[in-house]
């Protein structure tokens, strides 16, 4: 999760595993990270996220959510921006516990 992010960024990679990689659409800006710019491809429809926890006996957790993310040539997992991500739960961040709490609206 980043609250500095706009939207949600995923890398092409994943747009590939998805089978839409041909359906990306250029954006007309780039987009920005900590000191440069890269390009970003959206995917007009849109798809549809859902919270996923690495625990064998719930696995999934909160209703899905929509999601309009960017994609990009990117080497990490996701990167949960304002957007979309923050649209759909309210989200608490406790510096001093490290701990990050959510609620889905």
């Amino acid at each position: 999760m980043d609250s500095g992010a706009s939207r949600t960024l995923l890398p092409r990679a994943i747009a590939i595993q998805l089978g839409i990689d041909h359906l990306l659409v250029a954006d007309a800006e780039d987009g920005e990270g900590v000191g440069h710019a890269f390009p970003t491809w959206s995917y007009p429809p849109g798809l549809m996220g859902q919270i996923f926890l690495d625990q064998p006996d719930e696995p999934l957790w909160g209703l899905p959510f929509r999601l309009e993310p960017g994609f990009a040539e990117i080497d990490f997992l996701a990167l949960l921006g304002r957007a979309d991500f923050f649209r759909a739960f309210i989200v608490r961040f406790d510096e001093p516990g490290q701990v990050v709490e959510l609620n889905q609206i």
